[in-house]
């Protein structure tokens, strides 16, 4: 049994699903399935069961979980101490990523990482850029890509690697093409939004909808979520939306 069955082993029980295991690692689904098998053929164990929650450990999966967590700080304290007697960087580096804005930034930095510091160990949590941030403030991650529609949290250290627009969208022949926009006429139609924690165009439509510009602050907004059916189908159909347009990197990781 290698290192990296453990790693796989411990992410799958901590995820609970191959799928969001395979992110983590950044490895495929059939190779992080083949993981657990092997494991699971050279111990002669069943260490998971399939539910329709997705993966649980067995009573042996469980009372393996813990040895093997510990065989994996093990082994990251020996990787660590002989960085540290090499004079290198070594460690665990806790990434997050919000988002789908810098997936290009986000594979020339693990890149980069590999070439460079390869006794650095990554892991990578997606999620929200809201989860992101809040996960960075508990500690629970060491840095992470984010969107925003504000400034920076001043209790972090950012680093702006790319700007996106956010553009006001209807259905054909709904708003009015002028060169002068009527918030007034705009405040009487239908708007949709996405939940405004999941998006960074939610969080922007609700701000709009609250400020000053609007009387009624909102009052028309329905909520739909983040299926690419249920928001196509009901932005076509009614009302007005925000949509994202994502523009070139500002940086280039080096």
């Amino acid at each position: 049994m290698d290192i990296h069955q453990l790693k796989t082993f411990v992410t799958v029980a901590a995820e609970g699903s191959i799928t969001r295991a395979a992110e983590c690692l950044c490895l495929s689904q059939p190779a992080v399935s083949a993981h657990i098998k092997a494991m699971e053929a050279l111990l002669g164990l069943t260490l998971f069961t399939r539910t329709a929650k997705g993966m649980q450990l067995t009573s042996d999966g469980q009372q393996l979980q813990r040895k093997a967590e510990q065989a994996l700080a093990a082994h990251r304290a020996v990787l660590e101490e002989a960085g540290r007697l090499r004079g290198q960087v070594s460690g665990r580096l806790r990434l997050g990523m919000g988002g789908d804005g810098c997936s290009d930034l986000l594979g020339q930095l693990l890149t980069r990482l590999a070439e460079q510091y390869p006794d650095v160990e990554v892991t990578l949590t997606h999620g929200h850029s809201e989860e992101v941030v809040e996960k960075i403030r508990a500690g629970e991650l060491d840095a992470g890509f984010y969107n925003s529609t504000s400034e920076p949290d001043s209790a972090f250290t950012a680093i702006e690697v790319a700007r996106f627009g956010i553009y006001l969208a209807a259905p054909p022949g709904l708003v009015p093409v002028a060169e002068q926009t009527d918030w007034a006429a705009l405040e009487q139609l239908p708007w949709i939004v996405c939940p405004a924690s999941g998006t960074c165009c939610g969080r922007a439509a609700e701000a709009l909808l609250n400020s000053t510009v609007f009387v009624r602050r909102g009052s028309s907004a329905s909520t739909v979520n983040r299926s690419p059916e249920s928001w196509w189908l009901a932005a076509w159909v009614w009302g007005c939306y925000m949509l994202r347009r994502q523009n070139r990197p500002r940086q280039t990781v080096k």
